[in-house]
């Protein structure tokens, strides 16, 4: 059983081509599939813990087979807890073309088994939400003992040569103080680190903002961030879209959304849109008749709208490679 799901040389030609045929035939290259609103954490600033059950979809190969997305990230509540999550993957991944798959979770249920299943059934990143280097993240998730079990599990994966997991970090006014400190243990773990701005989008929770008197300090904090990031050659999130978060901060809202456009997403009932606060434009089981609208919210800046609006030159190109 192989350990890597490094992208080779062969595959970024192959994703090359593939991101050109979405753009000329209207199709996104980005397809979010929220398999499901369960989660076994209680975060304040993610509603989707409280949310009334609902049947959730099985078979997600029909929306990958109409878009053919380019990349598919996995996402819930938490993911890990559908059983058939490694079925899933496999829909994804079995449907004909390049699919760079990424799954997030926020570790809890993560096992050296279900890693090495998830591994062989195609999943290219496995992204584990972190936002602090201490028993603080414990208290954020309402999972006592989560830290203690990522610093444990996700270096011993590591060491075993498991290459695709990654820490997700979003910033916020809580952890400004400390996420240099945890770019550093991310880099002594041995895996990717990718970073997110917070919005109070999901749940209209403003207590995680950056107020204005910490904007000036953002700025010197993300400057931080990516002297380590070039250093140590290990995160996911361009110079660009870093620099842009503590800006979104400071005027409130980052207008010229193209959710709809670049990307799609899918809800755990199979329903269309354009970004997960807006209404559907379309089901699975009829995906003929997607009808997409302008988009005029910019009250997020979050990484998989902000990645698709930055530019592409010789500096984002290099970092790419790089990655």
């Amino acid at each position: 059983m192989g350990l890597s799901r490094t992208v080779s040389n062969a595959d970024r030609l192959r994703a090359a081509g593939q991101y050109l045929h979405n753009r000329v035939t209207g199709r996104p290259t980005s397809l979010t599939l929220e398999i499901t609103k369960r989660c076994n954490a209680t975060c304040d600033f993610c509603p989707y813990w409280e949310a009334d059950e609902v049947e959730e979809v099985k078979d997600w190969t029909p929306v990958i087979r109409y878009f053919q997305p380019l990349q598919v990230s996995i996402t819930g509540g938490e993911t890990l807890l559908r059983k058939d999550i490694v079925d899933v993957v496999r829909q994804v991944k079995d449907v004909p073309g390049f699919r760079y798959i990424g799954l997030y979770t926020n570790g809890w249920l993560l096992t050296e088994k279900l890693v090495a299943e998830l591994t062989e059934a195609g999943v290219n990143q496995i992204q584990i939400s972190c936002n602090y280097p201490d028993e603080r993240q414990d208290t954020e998730r309402g999972l006592p003992g989560l830290w203690k079990k990522l610093s444990t599990f996700i270096p011993e994966m590591t060491a075993k040569g498991y290459d695709n997991l990654s820490i997700g970090t979003f910033l916020c006014a809580e952890n400004l103080d400390c996420v240099v400190d945890l770019a550093k243990v991310v880099k002594s773990w041995g895996c990717k680190h990718s970073f997110n701005s917070y919005s109070r989008l999901k749940n209209d929770n403003q207590e995680h903002v950056l107020p204005v008197e910490m904007i000036s300090k953002s700025r010197k904090v993300i400057e931080e961030l990516i002297k380590i990031k070039h250093e140590n050659r290990n995160s996911l999130t361009s110079d660009q879209y870093l620099r842009t978060i503590p800006t979104f901060f400071e005027d409130g809202q980052r207008p010229g959304c193209i959710a709809g456009d670049k990307f799609l997403y899918v809800d755990q009932q199979g329903y269309v849109k354009q970004c997960p606060e807006l209404p559907p434009i379309a089901h699975i089981s009829n995906l003929e008749n997607v009808e997409r609208q302008p988009v005029s919210c910019g009250m997020c800046w979050y990484a998989c709208r902000g990645e698709h609006q930055t530019k592409i030159d010789y500096a984002r190109v290099k970092e790419l490679v790089e990655s």
